[in-house]
């Protein structure tokens, strides 16, 4: 009897990654990308739960890269997107969604303390 997930979609296979800033200035440049990404590795690993270790992963990545802004955000997905199979791309934007939830969350947070604060 297969064990139950608690991930969307359940287990999966995928690589993973650790990210470094792409060069491109659009997402559309993904359709003329390679697979490998320069100053990046990646590695399979099978996941009962893809979904925390994608959201986790990105996490990581934007502590590690200091990643704000949307442009950095927005080719972080992009990588992600690129370097794992399409079957795996509704766990990825369903675990970027989430943490960019989580980074507005952050954002609002502190804009709230800075504004009690005289």
């Amino acid at each position: 009897m297969p064990m139950p997930s608690s991930s969307p979609g359940g287990p999966l296979s995928s690589d993973r990654f650790f990210f470094s800033p792409c060069t491109t200035k659009s997402i559309m440049e993904e359709a003329k990308t390679e697979k490998s990404t320069p100053n990046s590795i990646t590695m399979a690993m099978s996941s009962s739960d893809p979904y925390q270790d994608f959201r986790s992963s990105m996490e990581e990545m934007v502590a590690a890269h200091g990643l704000r802004e949307w442009h950095s955000l927005q080719e972080l997905l992009q990588c992600y997107l690129r370097l794992n199979e399409k079957k795996n791309h509704k766990v990825i934007v369903m675990a970027f969604v989430d943490l960019l939830m989580h980074l507005m969350d952050q954002q609002l947070a502190a804009a709230s303390v800075r504004y009690r604060d005289p």
